[in-house]
């Protein structure tokens, strides 16, 4: 070995050196290119994803948007309704007023009927002060009606019952 010179020995040891350094410096290449590539289709992962994510996104507002102008017609409907109810309610007042004036206008034709607004129903004009239903009395039974026959009260033909608080005196 003492035929080769220390400095031949020193260009090898330069060579092996290099050489180890271009294939370091290769292999850090490749995994930075598959670091890059791995790196890229992950963006383009995460980008469908927050495609995806918009286009959910975007359908959930317009099912928000959609439940808004629904719930804004439900509401228009509810005060179209409670006009509605409030001008029933006006037409139930004015017929209701209809109602009493005819009565009133009744009451003050009816010769049954006092000046305090109770009915007389007794023809004589007698009245009498207790609860009792004039038409059903004792008095007025007789054999036939107690084994089954119908009733019937002192009034002529065509006279009408009125059942209302005023008719008890």
């Amino acid at each position: 070995m003492d035929d080769i010179n220390w400095w031949v020995w020193v260009l090898i040891a330069i060579a092996v050196i290099a050489l180890i350094a271009i294939i370091g410096v290769t292999l850090r290449n490749r995994a930075n290119v598959k670091a890059v590539q791995r790196d890229r289709f992950r963006a383009g992962q995460l980008r469908e994803e927050a495609e995806v994510s918009a286009v959910e996104a975007s359908r959930r507002e317009a099912d928000a948007a959609a439940a808004r102008a629904e719930a804004e017609q439900a509401r228009i409907a509810a005060e179209q309704l409670e006009r509605q109810a409030q001008g029933h309610e006006r037409d139930a007042g004015q017929v209701r007023a209809e109602a009493g004036e005819r009565l009133a206008e009744a009451d003050q034709i009816d010769p049954d009927i006092d000046d305090d607004g109770l009915a007389d129903r007794d023809p004589a004009g007698a009245r009498t002060n207790d609860l009792a239903d004039d038409r059903f009395t004792d008095d007025r039974l007789n054999d036939d009606q107690a084994a089954g026959d119908q009733l019937t009260d002192d009034r002529p033909a065509g006279d009408h019952v009125r059942d209302t608080h005023r008719d008890v005196p």
